[in-house]
């Protein structure tokens, strides 16, 4: 049951990531930069999918070494507070997403900086977006908690400080 809702809410992320894309694209708003400038940019997603994967071969005959898949404790509390935790990502990123329409894009759009969004959410944090992001691969990973998992999502939030700190600068 647990692999299932794991699985669910980070294809639920894609989805709405893509979602977005589609729909602004849709609209005549290329908000997909990511890359565009600076090609390191692009490692940042690549780590979503490699995190996709990951979890994906916990639940499937994807190839990936016994020992990156085998998980560190088995506890349903755990695990529960890892769907909770995946529930308030995809929550806070719906909520982000509502809040920044006018203004997302992903990664950092050096042409068009745009407003500074101040206003719900952003009100309350610079990077809303990237905390639920955060939240929700923490999540997985308590569902998941295994060292692929581990090390997928650390290299993620990672890359979430050097792209924060990329569009402070900016």
């Amino acid at each position: 049951m647990f692999e299932i809702m794991g699985v669910g809410f980070i294809i639920t992320f894609f989805v709405l990531i893509i979602g977005t894309v589609v729909i602004k694209l849709l609209g005549g708003e290329k908000i997909l930069v990511l890359g565009k400038k600076d090609k390191r940019e692009l490692l940042f997603g690549l780590g979503y999918f490699v995190l996709l994967y990951i979890i994906l071969s916990n639940t499937t005959s994807l190839p990936m070494p016994k020992i990156i898949n085998n998980f560190f404790w088995e506890s349903e509390p755990i695990r529960i507070g890892g769907v909770i935790l995946c529930c308030i990502g995809t929550l806070g990123y719906i909520v982000c997403t509502v809040n920044f329409w006018k203004s997302v894009r992903i990664g950092v759009d050096y042409e068009n900086a745009g407003e500074l969004t101040t206003t719900g959410i952003y009100s309350f944090s610079r990077n809303p977006m990237y905390t639920s992001f955060s939240i929700l691969f923490f999540g997985e990973f308590l569902i998941f908690p295994n060292i692929g998992i581990l090390a997928a999502v650390t290299v993620a939030v990672c890359s979430f400080h050097v792209q924060t700190l990329k569009e402070e600068s900016f």
